[in-house]
């Protein structure tokens, strides 16, 4: 198949698949929704979302938990839906990222716990589902492209895999003949300004146009991999690595929520590991030939794992899946030969295992591990090869006979203490068995194997001097013994070029990480090549001039080499709104400028004069970023602003004649003033603004307007009134409090706006209000005082 030639060529086939070959049940656009500078509303939104600030398609989670819980009491059904769905959407952004992931996924897989009279009048214990994972047909499989989130900033996702209304994947696509790292650097932006996505998350899948890897969302770039294949059939096997291959293997129903299931796991608080493609091959195999242990006497095969995993997480997400799946109640015996690897394998289980109620045992002699093996229960238990070693006239099964065993044993100690082979089989009988084996190679195609650090030495040397002297860089010059301050003209001349485009000063902040990290890495060398000490040099200026890192020094220079643009565009002492402070990332100039004083005339005259048009663009660009996202932060309903400022940058792909482009950017700062001034214009506070915005419809007649605003600003004041009461710190992740403060929003709403709305407005209305008051920072104190 040929090679995509766009994004939206990538995107389009993937969507494609998905629906045509994966039989994904619905596909939403969300591109083609254009809300110019209207303020967000519910009924534009494709999700129905009461919050452009969450990512939950609440309609199709709630359709799906009514279709998959039948086995609630009928009674109560409803009720305990409600309460499942608020623990699963409750505001999280208080804790840590991967906390936060890893309390959604744990409810996600075991479903919501709760205590209901059923159908007698006996209390019961019930688990309420999200998602039904042995039944993959009765979920909904959603794919949406570019759903417009507002957090920190605006963020359209290029692709999201729902099931049940939640987003399990993420697809970030890049079109770039370099590797799947530039999209890795968009991934950073969606956590920075769209956090509550990871909450959802279960893996992320970075495309380029040749090169597709996936990870966790908290992975580092080394530790993402490909994934090309779907079953063990080396047919499957294919050298092609793109993202239609990576979506077939992983995001097939059934196969996605195997990996949702079965593995991921949380190292303790610190990382999240998504199985690697050979790891969920072996497994599946291993689990497929235990399925037919008495036609294969027994004998599992081997569980492999390549060089350089930890062969720990293989044995892991067996154990789990045989633990979530087999309808057999399977104990498990891990076998080392000394001490010590026992101990370490104890505490990696002891640690992964907490969390899926599954016991865990150390049988310190033959007594113990025979005490042990008499429990019928779901369990795992370590112990030492020595301790299985036969008695004298001991009977034939002297340990267990339970057919319900699997003992998990390194390939290497069979062969290296073959005269426990025969005892192990004497003692366990009935038990079945799975070799731990490493492989050379893994099931998928290998990667290249790392270069030695000279030759990465010389090779980034040679890109180097090819990336630059393509973007004018003189190689004489830049490697010459001059001092750097010298040859600063020459290298913002270079700067200027790399600014035309995102993807160009992207990649050059790659090479310069890259080339710091070898730079490190070369002080061991003991002759370390003599350009390379300057290459680093220039990159490292390159890099403080494209984006601002103002280091001190000759770094300093870099990042105000060019503050001619803002030059007598800066306010009088005082003239600063209160809310316009730097963001950042952006210019220092800025400091001092503000969207509502800044002289726009000003700061054109100084760009028709200066000679490096380009990063004068990007001073603009950081300028007004900076101020939309304050916009926003003040109100989230703020989003056509936001999507028309990426439609905007997006377009722009470094080939327009700058003068046009600066005149675009003008324009639209001009448009983000009249909005930095509506608060005042209306009379109104930012506040009450924003919660005027969500009380507004545009179907209301112009002399409704007044009593719209009062009703804002009279709900605000008696919000404030009540905060002790109801809008404690966390409200929003107890369910009566919750209640409580939709019930007080709803009862306002009715008091203030009978007279403007029907009853089943005022309900969406309140809906809206408390969709925006939940995901507020501290329960709302702030925005409230």
């Amino acid at each position: 198949m040929a090679l995509p030639v766009s994004e939206n060529d990538m995107q389009s086939r993937a969507i494609n698949l998905l629906l045509h070959e994966l039989g994904y049940d619905e596909y939403l656009d969300c591109q083609s929704i254009e809300l110019h500078n209207t303020p967000w509303q519910v009924a534009q939104d494709p999700l129905r979302r009461g919050s452009p600030q969450e990512v939950i398609s609440l309609e199709h989670l709630q359709q799906a938990m009514h279709r998959l819980n039948d086995h609630l009491p009928k009674a109560s059904k409803a009720k305990l839906i409600d309460a499942a769905i608020h623990a699963l959407t409750t505001n999280r952004t208080h804790l840590p990222m991967l906390l936060a992931n890893k309390q959604v996924h744990q409810l996600i897989v075991q479903g919501y716990g709760v205590t209901a009279k059923n159908e007698r009048g006996n209390e019961q214990t019930y688990q309420v589902r999200y998602i039904h994972f042995d039944r993959p047909g009765l979920n909904h499989f959603m794919a949406v492209a570019g759903l417009p989130v507002v957090i920190n900033d605006l963020c359209c996702p290029d692709l999201l895999l729902y099931v049940n209304g939640i987003p399990l994947v993420l697809v970030v696509l890049l079109y770039t003949k370099q590797e799947a790292l530039f999209a890795y650097d968009r991934l950073q932006r969606y956590k920075r300004d769209i956090p509550t996505l990871f909450g959802f998350n279960a893996w992320v899948i970075l495309a380029g146009a040749q090169e597709t890897k996936v990870g966790s969302f908290d992975t580092e770039w080394n530790r993402y991999h490909p994934w090309q294949q779907a079953s063990n059939d080396r047919q499957s096997l294919t050298a092609e690595n793109g993202l239609a291959q990576t979506l077939y293997s992983m995001c097939e129903k059934t196969r996605l929520l195997d990996i949702v299931h079965h593995f991921v796991f949380f190292a303790e608080e610190k990382t999240k590991v998504i199985a690697q493609n050979h790891q969920y091959l072996s497994v599946n195999k291993s689990f497929d030939a235990l399925q037919q242990r008495y036609k294969l006497a027994g004998n599992l095969g081997v569980l492999s794992y390549t060089q350089g995993d930890h062969p720990h997480l293989s044995e892991l997400f067996f154990i789990l899946k045989v633990l979530h799946r087999a309808t057999t109640n399977y104990s498990f015996v891990v076998v080392h030969d000394r001490p010590t690897l026992g101990e370490q394998a104890w505490d990696i289980f002891e640690r992964l295992l907490e969390a899926h109620r599954v016991g865990i045992h150390k049988a310190n002699n033959p007594d113990d591990l025979r005490t042990i093996l008499t429990k019928e229960n779901n369990q795992v238990v370590f112990t030492l090869i020595q301790h299985l070693s036969t008695p004298k006239e001991a009977p034939f099964g002297w340990l267990s006979n339970r057919k319900n065993l699997v003992v998990l044993i390194d390939e290497t100690l069979t062969k290296q203490h073959k005269v426990y082979q025969e005892h192990i089989q004497q003692a366990l009988p009935q038990a079945s068995y799975l070799a731990l084996a490493t492989t050379q190679a893994s099931l998928t195609v290998a990667p290249e194997s790392a270069q030695p650090l000279p030759q990465m030495l010389q090779q980034a040397i040679e890109e180097s001097r090819q990336f630059l002297s393509q973007h004018g860089g003189n190689m004489e010059l830049i490697l010459s013994n001059d001092p750097l301050l010298t040859k600063i003209p020459h290298l913002m001349g270079v700067a200027n070029q790399l600014a035309k485009s995102e993807q160009l000063s992207t990649a050059l902040r790659l090479k310069a990480d890259h080339i710091y990290r070898l730079y490190r890495a070369a002080q061991t060398l003991e002759n370390t090549p003599a350009f390379f000490e300057k290459i680093r040099e220039v990159y490292q200026y390159l890099q403080a001039q494209l984006f601002r890192q103002n280091k001190g020094g000759i770094y300093e220079v870099a990042s105000l080499a060019h503050s001619e643009l803002f030059k007598g565009a800066l306010p009088k002492q005082g003239a600063v709104a209160e809310w316009a402070k730097v963001a950042e990332h952006s210019p220092p100039q800025a400091q001092r400028l503000d969207i509502l004083t800044v002289d726009f005339e000003k700061v054109a005259t100084n760009f028709h004069q200066t000679p490096y048009q380009y990063l004068a663009l990007r001073d603009m660009q950081a300028f007004l970023q900076q101020e939309l996202r304050r916009l926003l932060a003040l109100n989230s309903t703020r989003i056509g602003f936001a999507q028309r400022w990426q439609a905007i940058v997006g377009e722009y792909d470094g080939n327009q004649v700058p003068t046009h482009f600066f005149a675009t950017l003008k324009a639209y700062g001009e448009e983000l003033r009249l909005e930095g001034k509506r608060a005042r214009h209306e009379g109104l506070t930012e506040a009450e603004l924003q919660v005027f915005d969500l009380l507004w419809d545009e179907s209301l007649l112009p002399d409704q307007k007044s009593r719209v605003k009062q009703a804002a600003q009279t709900l605000l004041v008696n919000l404030k009134q009540t905060q002790r009461q109801l809008l404690t710190d966390h409200w929003s992740g107890d369910l009566t409090q919750s209640i409580e403060v939709k019930h007080f929003i709803k009862t306002q709403l009715f008091a203030l706006l009978d007279k403007v709305y029907s009853s089943a407005a005022i309900d969406q209305k309140t809906a809206t209000v408390y969709h925006f008051m939940r995901y507020l920072p501290n329960g709302g104190r702030l925005f409230l005082s």
